[in-house]
């Protein structure tokens, strides 16, 4: 419908242009001070500290805290309840909203096409509130059908569910301008189920729309002709479509009241049939739907998903008709989704939910234990099932779970079962996950990465550009017969990316890093690193890969601005070890060392200034104690757990202990993790950086990682190469860090790339940037290290290459030979706005 009265509206493009700037306009009516940060308006996000500001773009509002971007359309769907999609998108919020702020609408006439659709839809419409009027039908039959299934009148009459006299609906039909052939062409002129001995029911799409009717006949009986057929017709009537012109019922896609159901999920109880949706709702269970008499099918699983329910409680009927056909849904239409939750509940034989609700009440059928739909399933089966048969049904259920450690559980159980080994079961697993998700994705990132490159190059391009971008991803999506990323989906994806982008105009993008420790990092990366990135980072031996890292968790976590919480999770160390970094971090300076932090009554007895060192152990172990207190630090050790699907499960718990934090999980040594094991390595890695990427996109997190290279010549600069199965970590990254320590690598005479602190030499690191998709640089940056504190700090990149010209300068007067003279620096320097990005080509040699 929206596409109609968008043809109608001759001028829409114009009009919602127009509008947009009104936003804080709309806002302020509503009591909200835009001259400031706000609480955000979405729904869904209990904001406790205001996070949302339109200062910067007064046509998109951005929640700094949620990440949502809201222009006046939305904020009208969240504060009035507007619709923001459908047939009444138009009228009831564009058209509002227009009258409201003044701003001129064209009208302009509708094709026949148009016209037939939308009084199509209003035929419907004025179909349903016919049925649902008790003055156009004997309800004899009707109340005692309601009478004996303990039904109230004005809860069915809410759902629009009633009887009606045959002749008087058509003639009343007739009366609003529906002559009898277009009733006939629609299908509501069936005498089968527009009549006083059913009880009808108004099948509605997910936004409400009365679409089709089915209907209940009052007059049943199991008798039967001489024929076998129903002398009193069949139990159940369906519409089959609403005509070939116009098929607005659409029934494959179709669940009885979903419409409804969807304001209150997860879960989302589907149940059989029309009888058990309106008990359970009477009795207080709204989030349910029913399949009807239609066939479930793939569509409905789509439905599902485009309206964001991922959730699923299985409850047909307890007979074996009913078991049978939960079998079948599982294995034909609900396996092999993933993320998509599926639990089943066994009713007692021979009831159905109406029955069991209105027996015992809603309070006991609550309690009625909920399968997870792999244990429900495995059990179905016997001992003499055949092995390979069950693994084919069983293994896609296991894709459905998200969790990677439940994962491993289902597949040892499987192999117990089974017989087959579970290296097998995990192996093919695998293999359906990732193969067709993995090639797909990759096609289609590549689509969208050379779009956006291309509007950057030539925004005046954009539109042109676009409509080239979703006809691309289109053929992606038919190449691989997959709706979930449909045009739709890619035109939203589009103009939410471009809100987002809008939205940080003049506001730092990224996480605040120290001005004194990696702000200079910070500063390379003002873009949006809060979340659905993967980054690595790598370095030879004492270059500083473990400490940079806890740097940067500590610095995330400790300023407020981030509203940041940080996992670091290290299977390198025990937390015993790693703990002394943290409290050098909190004391802040190099005054402090990790040795000194162990060992304080040494300090004490042996040291001059044991007094001070033991103070600034207080000083760290206090700003420690405060981060983790407040859970803006978390710290995990080998002993807690060594996979990354246990570094998932903190990733989920901690996103729903604090709902209003950014995440962002860091794992000391991606290498190391069992993950995976029962495949070969390459296969291995290969599946690991697919799902460690997959997590930071599906969580919205930020993951950073160190990584293993392979063995290294001595003083090697290394490269994206060098990374241990590095094609895998290459492809799924979006930034990868190199760091590289001179001082170790050469030693004291021929290192160029140091820095000195009175008469001592410490290593001055050098982070070559291998690839970068959160902003356009891809150089080099320069850290002075202090290896016994494990801090950093940033140098300026023209005060670092000044330096190393010096010192280059120093030794070639002191008659080293130039054959011993390493040098960084392929370029003289130039001021950093003039410079073009140095390629990873650009190797120091």
């Amino acid at each position: 419908m929206a596409d109609i009265e968008a043809r109608r509206l001759t001028n829409l493009a114009e009009v919602m242009q127009r509008l947009r700037p009104f936003l804080p306009q709309y806002l302020a009516e509503h009591g909200i001070d835009t001259e400031k940060n706000f609480r955000c308006i979405n729904p869904k996000h209990e904001d406790k500290t205001p996070s949302m500001s339109c200062k910067q773009n007064p046509e998109n509002a951005f929640c700094f805290s949620c990440g949502v971007t809201c222009d006046v359309f939305t904020a009208a769907h969240w504060l009035e309840n507007k619709p923001i999609e459908g047939p009444n998108f138009i009228n009831d919020n564009i058209i509002y909203l227009a009258e409201k702020f003044g701003v001129a609408l064209q009208l302009g006439e509708m094709t026949e096409e148009d016209h037939y659709r939308y009084r199509t839809f209003r035929a419907y419409r004025d179909a349903a509130a016919l049925i649902a009027n008790p003055e156009f039908g004997d309800y004899t039959k009707f109340n005692e059908e309601c009478k004996r299934r303990q039904w109230n009148l004005p809860h069915l009459a809410e759902h629009g569910v009633g009887t009606i006299n045959y002749k008087i609906f058509r003639n009343s039909l007739k009366a609003m301008g529906y002559e009898p052939s277009f009733q006939d062409e629609i299908d509501l002129g069936r005498a089968d189920i527009f009549n006083e001995d059913n009880m009808i029911f108004p099948v509605c799409d997910e936004r409400g729309n009365p679409v089709g009717f089915a209907a209940r006949n009052l007059i049943y009986s199991e008798e039967k002709d001489e024929n076998g057929q129903p002398l009193r017709g069949s139990k159940y009537m369906n519409q089959r479509t609403t005509g070939l012109r116009c098929n607005i019922y659409q029934k494959g896609k179709r669940l009885y009241e979903l419409h409804t159901a969807r304001d209150y999920t997860p879960p989302l109880y589907i149940f059989e049939g029309y009888a058990d949706v309106l008990t359970a709702q009477q009795a207080g269970l709204l989030n349910c739907a029913g399949i009807g008499g239609t066939a479930f099918t793939s569509q409905h699983v789509e439905t599902l998903k485009e309206l964001n329910i991922y959730h699923i409680v299985l409850c047909l009927d307890g007979d074996k008709a009913g078991q049978s056909r939960t079998e079948s849904l599982l294995d034909k239409f609900l396996c092999g989704q993933k993320s998509l939750n599926i639990e089943v509940v066994n009713l007692p034989a021979e009831l159905d939910p109406d029955d069991f609700i209105r027996a015992k009440g809603l309070e006991e059928f609550l309690k009625l234990k909920k399968w997870a739909a792999f244990e429900w399933r495995l059990n179905r089966y016997s001992d003499e099932s055949d092995p390979e048969e069950i693994c084919k049904i069983m293994i896609p259920l296991i894709v459905n779970e998200p969790n990677h450690i439940t994962q491993d559980k289902y597949c040892s159980q499987l192999s117990l079962f089974t017989g087959i080994e579970k290296r097998i079961l995990e192996a093919e697993l695998d293999r359906l996950q990732n193969q067709k998700e993995h090639e797909k994705r990759r096609e289609r990132d590549a689509v969208l990465d050379h779009m956006f490159a291309e509007i950057k190059r030539n925004p005046g391009d954009a539109t042109a550009l676009l409509h080239e971008c979703v006809a691309q991803v289109q053929a992606v999506e038919e190449k691989y017969d997959d709706k979930s990323f449909a045009l739709e989906s890619v035109v939203e994806f589009v103009e939410q990316q471009k809100s987002f982008e809008e939205s940080l105009s003049g506001e730092f993008a990224g996480f605040h890093l120290s001005s004194i420790g990696l702000g200079g990092l910070g500063e390379y990366l003002n873009g949006n690193w809060r979340e659905d990135v993967f980054m690595c980072f790598g370095g030879s031996a004492n270059a500083g890969k473990t400490s940079i890292l806890c740097q940067l968790g500590w610095e995330i976590a400790s300023n407020e601005k981030n509203n940041a919480t940080v996992i670091y999770h290290t299977i390198d160390d025990s937390a015993a070890q790693i703990l002394p970094r943290f409290v050098c971090q909190g004391y802040g300076l190099p005054d402090l060392t990790m040795n000194q932090v162990r060992n304080p009554n040494y300090s004490l007895k042996n040291d001059a200034a044991g007094e001070a060192i033991v103070a600034r152990r207080m000083m760290g172990y206090k700003s420690l104690l405060e981060l983790v207190k407040n859970g803006r630090l978390v710290l995990r050790d080998m002993t807690n757990g060594t996979s990354f699907a246990y570094g998932e499960s903190l990733i989920h718990y901690y996103q729903k202990k604090y709902p209003d934090r950014k995440i962002v999980y860091i794992l000391d040594n991606l290498h190391k993790t069992p993950d995976f094991s029962g495949l070969e390595a390459r296969m291995r890695f290969k599946a690991l950086s697919n799902h460690m990427k997959a997590v930071a996109t599906k969580h919205h997190v930020c993951i950073m990682a160190t990584v293993e290279y392979t063995k290294l010549p001595p003083a090697t600069v290394p490269t994206n190469d060098n990374i241990a199965e590095t094609r895998a970590i290459i492809y799924d990254a979006s930034f990868i860090g190199h760091l590289y320590n001179d001082l170790h690598e050469k030693g004291d005479l021929k290192a160029v790339c140091i820095h000195r602190r009175g008469e001592e030499i410490y290593p001055r690191i050098r982070l070559g940037i291998g690839k970068n998709k959160i902003t356009d640089f891809k150089g080099r940056l320069f850290f002075d290290m202090y290896p016994a504190s494990g801090l950093f700090r940033y140098i300026p990149v023209r005060v670092a290459e000044a330096d190393i010209l010096s010192r280059i300068s120093s030794m070639r007067k002191e008659s080293m030979e130039n054959s011993d003279v390493v040098t960084v620096l392929e370029r003289p320097y130039t001021p950093r706005q003039e410079r073009e990005p140095v390629q990873e080509s650009d190797h120091m040699e």
